[in-house]
């Protein structure tokens, strides 16, 4: 799934910055951090957790930013955690915790179809 978000940018200025989810987005987020995405974002959205979801959320919306910006997938080798921090300093704090919900619905929709099934779900297989 490709969106943009308007997100605020360091300078106090609006701007759409766009994010793509794939099928390669929670191995990126894998290889990027080591950890695994879900898990990392199953944690409770409660005020003491606030400051390690928007760092979940800023590597997610990197990686999903990343594969929406790359013209090849070679350039997603360009990875690294010098490139997020240099990226993340274009944004106001707390801003990917703020669009939180719009970043995982990017992520999460992209497994969906706007395919027909060819025969309904309690339909038997012919064999």
């Amino acid at each position: 799934m490709y969106k943009e978000l308007e997100l605020e940018l360091a300078n106090g200025s609006i701007q759409k910055v766009p994010f793509k989810a794939c099928g390669t987005t929670s191995w990126r987020y894998y290889q990027f951090t080591k950890k695994e995405v879900l898990k990392e974002l199953a944690i409770p959205n409660i005020p003491e957790n606030y400051n390690t979801l928007d760092m979940v959320y800023s590597k997610l919306a990197y990686i999903m930013n990343k594969q929406a910006t790359a013209k090849t997938a070679s350039d997603m080798a360009n990875i690294s955690e010098d490139d997020y921090l240099e990226w993340l300093e274009n944004f106001a704090s707390m801003e990917f915790c703020t669009h939180s919900a719009e970043l995982l619905d990017i992520y999460l929709n992209n497994k969906e179809t706007n395919s027909d099934a060819k025969k309904n779900p309690g339909q038997p297989t012919e064999s």
